[in-house]
């Protein structure tokens, strides 16, 4: 589904997960759990299942959410990167 919606190769996708799986922390939900009411406040009246996206990116330091659900493009309080952003990043 990725390469579905992101346009990349094969090749192109195993670079990124690469690059971004070097990096990446698994968050317990009981550690973004008090940024839930917030998260409902931002996104939940546009897509209730992006409230758990939300109250992580409220929890922990980040730079955005990289998603190519245009869901997140209605709210204002979370930057959101494309696929492209990213590999614009990392080129």
């Amino acid at each position: 589904m990725i390469l579905e919606k992101s346009g990349l190769t094969k090749e192109e996708f195993d670079i990124l997960f690469s690059l971004l799986t070097e990096t990446i922390k698994i968050i317990k939900k009981e550690s973004y759990i008090n940024n839930v009411k917030e998260a409902q406040k931002i996104i939940g009246h546009i897509h209730k299942e992006d409230i758990p996206f939300v109250a992580l990116a409220l929890t922990i330091p980040n730079d955005g959410i990289w998603s190519e659900d245009k869901h997140f493009l209605q709210q204002n309080k979370i930057k959101v990167f494309n696929t492209q952003d990213i590999l614009k990043q990392v080129s």
